[in-house]
């Protein structure tokens, strides 16, 4: 069986830094509740840049880091690197 050529995660972690501007962020309160609106501009940025990218929510259940990259390079048989960071609150 072949192993997959294209990259999990095709950015590293210290390119996906995206520049904000004031106009991207609308921050507003109405009864007690914090409401936060990004801009079009700032979604499509962010997109581009975790396009080729994987979020696991584990769904209550706790799970080693390295048996979840062994999990993932066993299922996915993939050629290049996988990058996996912690994103915390059970993702």
């Amino acid at each position: 069986m072949g192993c997959r050529s294209e990259r999990l995660n095709a950015h590293p972690i210290s390119e996906l830094d995206v520049e904000i501007n004031d106009e991207d962020v609308q921050i507003s309160s109405s009864d007690g509740t914090l409401e936060i609106n990004f801009s079009a501009r700032l979604h499509v940025l962010v997109d581009e840049k975790w396009s080729k990218s994987v979020i696991v929510r584990l769904l209550g259940r706790f799970i080693d880091y390295t048996a979840l990259l062994n999990r993932i390079r066993a299922l996915w048989n993939p050629c290049g690197e996988i990058v996996m960071i912690d994103l915390d609150n059970g993702y």
